[in-house]
């Protein structure tokens, strides 16, 4: 059995939680048809549809690689040459497919059943993955340790390893969870990961000294590392480009999550995908960039701070900024509906059936922080389109005609969430105006109208006078994913008690992304400043930069604090405890 060239390794180093099935089929024909490639590709998907239809959960079945397999570490028993040979998962570290090969008549095929984030107690819903062509994939998921623990006090569940990180869950008093690392942070308190399945990355925080757990027997892990299963995070990478079959499928994986499954979340090339149905991904080795272009159901794109939804028929190139990171996502754009074609066929052995839709309208999305809820952005469809920076402004005014010298001017204000409108038409009064929004009207020549965060809208309105002649327009815009209402100001002052200690102050924008806002404490003094509606503030301390204080400003009442010292309202910001001993 050959290893990967060097050449392979030095492009492969990713993750992904999966048992899979694959299968490599030769299509040899002495009097092959005019097209030789269908035939090929024909052979191969009927060969990998049927001959390891058994294999179970986070296992592979091999049929005939014609490329290469590596074990993975300390595997030296691995059986992985025949068709229907099977190992699980975790017995395999890399994959290498054939590239279409018109005179040996071959082609690879990798049919795979993977668990990703699945829950273990639904063994029967896997995740279908299916390689084909000059593709190469690595798994870089080791193995987990899992040791059972208990809380010996009612405990919050946590999503980092600090008490001022998000609550995602609260565990009872003796309680079983399973534990797989811990670390300690910048307070010098010790966390355990443990797995968490009501959670989307199965990852949950809890503090050491709520559990009854062998520390010693959990290895030191990174704050911000994942429970995965085997293969949920991979690297992957595909040849340049088609050979010389016109009919040839453009090589690449396609992956289809089961039904009713919602979205399940693994990691291809530093990107977090979180998918709900089917989706096509190449990765053209030399390109810098893995390009996911949706076939159908939902997807977010979540890497380089950014995240990004795609609707059926988008695509989404990402750029590798390293081996192992990923930019933030490229802008949607209609998928090659060339490329999509080509892979017909490949498409018709998934369990799900699919219908290639056409190309998606030509949008210009924002990408948007991961933690947000993914709502797709639409681009406008009229010439009145979302005013930029955090307040509103007036709309293009519609130019006036010399000979019907009627006009309409449409103004937008925007407060965080809350929209106002208000149109003047002329030069004679109109009889009516109306607003509509869904299936709800308003009339009048002012209107507000409340949406919620990261909301696309598309208020229409009608213009008439009582000659009977009518004008309309569309007024089309997205509430940002973190709005903050900019005509609300409210003071706030950080006080430094003397201590040595130096701070940073950070606040988030509307993007929800994090800014710096300025340095306090030792050398600095106070801070004072501008806090608005909507805005999250917190002070880090420097240099650990673990969070000492923070708050959400609901409201223009002014916010003095001192830190550190007593009285800092951190419960502002945490979520609210119980009187009993949960962090």
């Amino acid at each position: 059995m050959r290893r990967l060239t060097s050449m392979f390794l030095k492009y492969a180093r990713r993750t992904l939680a999966i048992g899979f099935t694959l299968l490599t089929a030769a299509a040899v024909a002495q009097n092959p048809p005019a097209d030789v490639c269908e035939t090929i590709v024909r052979d191969a998907l009927q060969a990998a549809n049927t001959a390891c239809l058994g294999t179970a959960r986070n296992q592979v079945c091999y049929g005939n690689i014609l490329g290469a397999a590596s074990p993975a570490d300390g595997v030296s028993d691995l059986i992985f040459q025949d068709v229907g040979d099977i190992a699980t998962l975790a017995q395999i570290k890399a994959l290498e497919l054939s590239p279409l090969n018109e005179a040996d008549h071959e082609w690879g095929v990798a049919l795979m059943q993977i668990q990703a984030n699945l829950p273990d107690t639904l063994p029967g819903q896997n995740v279908t993955f299916l390689l084909f062509g000059d593709t190469t994939v690595e798994q870089t998921v080791g193995e987990q340790v899992r040791i059972d623990a208990a809380t010996t006090d009612p405990s919050n569940m946590r999503l980092g390893p600090n008490t001022t990180s998000p609550v995602i869950g609260s565990v009872p008093e003796g309680s079983a969870v399973v534990a797989t690392g811990k670390t300690t942070n910048a307070a010098g308190e010790e966390w355990v990961r443990v797995r968490y399945e009501d959670y989307r990355t199965q990852t949950g925080w809890m503090l050491a000294s709520l559990l009854d757990v062998e520390l010693d027997s959990l290895p030191d892990v990174a704050s911000g590392s994942l429970n995965y299963n085997p293969m949920q995070a991979f690297y992957f990478r595909t040849g340049i480009g088609r050979t010389t079959c016109a009919t040839a499928p453009v090589n690449g994986v396609v992956v289809q999550t089961p039904q009713g499954a919602g979205r399940v979340n693994f990691n291809v090339n530093g990107i977090n995908v979180a998918l709900g149905s089917t989706v096509f991904i190449t990765a053209p080795e030399g390109s810098g960039s893995t390009c996911l272009s949706l076939i159908t159901g939902g997807m977010e794109l979540s890497s380089g701070g950014a995240s990004l939804d795609l609707v059926p028929g988008e695509r989404s190139c990402v750029p590798v900024i390293e081996e192992d990171k990923a930019g933030p996502p490229g802008p949607a754009v209609p998928f090659d509906a060339t490329e999509i074609a080509s892979i017909a066929a490949v498409l018709d052995i998934l369990p799900l059936t699919v219908e290639i839709p056409p190309p998606a309208p030509r949008r210009t999305p924002t990408p948007r922080p991961p933690t947000q809820t993914p709502v797709p952005a639409v681009q406008p469809t009229s010439a009145l389109s979302e005013p930029g920076g955090g307040g509103g402004s007036p709309l293009p005014t519609s130019t006036p005609d010399p000979v019907n010298p009627r006009f309409i001017d449409v103004n937008r204000n925007r407060r965080g969430a809350v929209v106002d409108f208000s149109v003047t038409a002329g030069p004679d009064a109109p009889s009516s105006i109306t607003w509509s929004l869904s299936d709800s009207t308003q009339s009048g020549p002012n209107v507000t109208i409340f949406f919620g965060a990261g909301a696309t809208y598309s208020v229409g309105l009608a213009v008439c006078w009582s000659d009977g002649e009518c004008r309309n327009r569309t007024v089309d815009g997205q509430i940002p994913p973190c709005p903050i209402d900019f005509s609300q100001a409210a003071p706030i002052q950080l006080i430094f008690d003397g201590s040595t200690q130096r701070y940073q102050v950070f606040k988030t924008d509307e993007a929800c992304a994090k800014t710096f806002a300025g340095n306090f404490g030792d050398g600095f003094g106070n801070f004072g400043g501008t806090a608005h509606i909507g805005e999250t503030w917190e002070v880090q301390e420097v240099p650990a930069m673990n969070v000492v204080w923070g708050t959400f400003v609901g409201d223009a009442s002014p916010i003095t604090v001192t830190i550190p010292g007593t009285g800092a309202p951190r419960s502002r910001f945490s979520l609210r405890q119980s009187a009993h001993t949960r962090r």
